[in-house]
């Protein structure tokens, strides 16, 4: 995992969260920079939290198959 900004949490629903609104912020951030000295820092952390957040979400997914299965399944 990349880095963890100050008062955020490590793992869990305020870390995703926490991570979403940097990732929005550098959006932002890159949308009304001047000039490219201005961008470059702003895209590498930007392609590095979205890397992170990828890789989250892959995390998350590995156990989807069997949401599905379930759903699947009629009620008694």
């Amino acid at each position: 995992m990349g880095q963890i900004p100050n008062g955020c949490h490590a793992d869990g629903m305020g870390r995703d969260v926490t991570l979403e609104r940097r990732i929005q912020e550098l959006c932002a951030e890159a949308v009304t920079a001047e000039n490219a000295d201005a961008l470059t820092p702003t895209m590498n952390e930007l392609r590095n939290l979205l890397q992170e957040h990828n890789e989250e979400l892959e995390l998350m997914l590995v156990d989807y198959p069997f949401l599905l299965d379930d759903l699947g399944k009629r009620a008694a």
